[in-house]
């Protein structure tokens, strides 16, 4: 039996299309793919029932200390506008993607 299959599309306030994440059963699973305000692509991976397992990921609470470390996967937190709110902080420079950028392999983090 196969759960429910959704893709939440993450839009900025203007509209902008930031993100694309595949879930099942409200959890994150497929792919999930993170875009800059500029359009660009800065990660693309796929999860497993909730887990990283293969390619690159945002993980916001090493740059944003308002979320919690401990579950930075949780859709009710990860499925949100993170990029807008992460850019303002380089107002007169490009954003450091690097700086919450993690991959995965095998769904083991490299």
């Amino acid at each position: 039996m196969t759960g429910k299959n959704e893709e939440v599309i993450i839009k900025t306030t203007m509209a902008e299309i930031i993100a694309r994440i595949s879930l099942r059963d409200g959890k994150l699973h497929g792919h999930c793919e993170w875009y800059d305000l500029r359009g660009n692509l800065v990660s693309y991976g796929s999860f497993n029932n909730g887990m990283p397992v293969a390619g690159t990921f945002l993980n916001w609470a090493n740059f944003l200390s308002q979320l919690g470390k401990e579950m930075p996967y949780d859709p009710s937190t990860y499925c949100r506008d993170w990029v807008t709110v992460f850019e303002v902080h380089f107002a007169s420079e490009l954003p450091n993607y690097r700086l919450v950028i993690e991959a995965y392999s095998n769904g083991m983090k490299i």
